[in-house]
């Protein structure tokens, strides 16, 4: 659908009905559409469901949050009536971290998440190149072995 330049709104419509009538009672989709611009550095981010999407910009110490506004995808037939992008401005250094509950859920065997540590890392590592092997080093770190009980995805996006 992409390739055929049909917008982003009209893409998530169909997947979200795809799915509606695809999914067995009870399941949905909890998703992150991100658009990029590579040529105008500008990046638009949809979050439906899933943890906070984390910001990071080279000169700044904070991080910006894009939290989910939506319900997910597969619950209900066209259940956004307006679909909200957050816009983003994207200079060279700047990246975006995306992730699963599974992440921030995951459990050492004192039944500690690894939640309240990301933030920390991601600011003390702000300008390393390799932020998701720092964070998965970290997570390996926390969780020492125990078992987890879901999935654990990671996608970042730097310009």
């Amino acid at each position: 659908m992409a390739e055929k330049g049909l917008e982003a709104n009209h893409i998530i419509t169909e997947i979200n009905n795809n799915l509606k009538h695809r999914l067995l009672p009870g399941q949905f989709c909890c998703a992150c559409f991100i658009c990029v611009n590579k040529e105008r550095n500008h990046v638009s981010v949809w979050n439906a469901g899933l943890p906070d999407v984390l910001v990071m910009t080279r000169n700044s110490k904070t991080i910006q949050h894009i939290s989910s506004k939506d319900i997910p995808l597969g619950i209900e037939e066209n259940p956004y009536s307006s679909i909200q992008f957050v816009n983003l401005n994207f200079t060279p250094g700047d990246y975006l971290l995306a992730y699963t509950d599974g992440l921030i859920e995951a459990e050492n065997k004192h039944q500690k998440a690894f939640g309240p540590l990301l933030e920390n890392i991601v600011l003390n590592n702000q300008a390393s190149p390799d932020i998701l092997v720092i964070i998965e080093n970290e997570l390996e770190r926390h969780i020492q072995g125990t078992e987890q009980k879901d999935d654990i995805s990671m996608l970042e996006i730097r310009c």
